[in-house]
């Protein structure tokens, strides 16, 4: 039986929404940090070396959401949607791997629109 090792296949995921941050907290700092944040949830290997890859997968739309709407700073999310980069196509309240040597990955940045208070007279 011959075995034969090839590369993994990357499927960067990238997410899209509108978010609220909580008054004390500068918008604009923050968008980068939960950029950031999301990038460590999707590819933990890529930041800690305990953590191994994962192959194949999927990722539920809702325990994104769960996961963004406990950080501290975040009051609400709002319009989210996510898609596979590399399969193309709408968007998708889970995404699967597409075979088994494929791994789930963030893509490179990710499309936040903040939320600003209203303006008071």
């Amino acid at each position: 039986m011959d075995c034969k090792a090839e590369n993994p296949l990357f499927e960067p995921v990238k997410f899209d929404f509108h978010v609220k941050f909580y008054e004390q907290y500068d918008p604009k700092a923050y968008t980068k940090i939960l950029n950031e944040e999301l990038k460590k949830y999707l590819s933990p290997w890529a930041y800690n070396d305990y953590v191994e890859i994962q192959f194949g997968g999927t990722l539920y739309k809702s325990r994104v959401i769960a996961f963004i709407e406990a950080l501290y700073y975040v009051d609400f999310i709002t319009l989210f949607n996510m898609y596979n980069m590399a399969i193309g196509g709408g968007p998708k309240d889970e995404i699967m791997a597409d075979n088994s040597r494929a791994i789930l990955t963030s893509y490179k940045e990710h499309s936040i629109t903040t939320i600003q208070p209203p303006v008071c007279p």
